[in-house]
């Protein structure tokens, strides 16, 4: 699953800067639904993207889920606190 908002075409991809939260995969639909919703409406400053991925897709694993929040330009430290 992936949000992105236009913003991420003015940011190139090379500059961003990467959150990762993992979730057990039990609580992972909710927790996407509230990633999806703050970010729809705009309430997490400075994040142009934010992707939802198992860990099976990743490692084959099946226990844990990760959200990842992209921020930038990376070095502008003030934008992506």
């Amino acid at each position: 699953l992936e949000e992105s908002k236009p913003a991420l075409d003015v940011v190139p991809p090379s500059q961003l800067g990467k959150w990762t939260m993992w979730f057990p995969l039990s609580q992972i639909d909710a927790v996407w639904s509230k990633v999806r919703d703050l970010y729809r409406d705009d309430k997490l400053a400075g994040v142009v993207k934010v992707r939802c991925m198992t860990a099976r897709a990743m490692t084959g694993a099946s226990r844990m889920a990760a959200v990842e929040f992209y921020a930038g330009p990376a070095a502008d430290m003030e934008h992506v606190k």
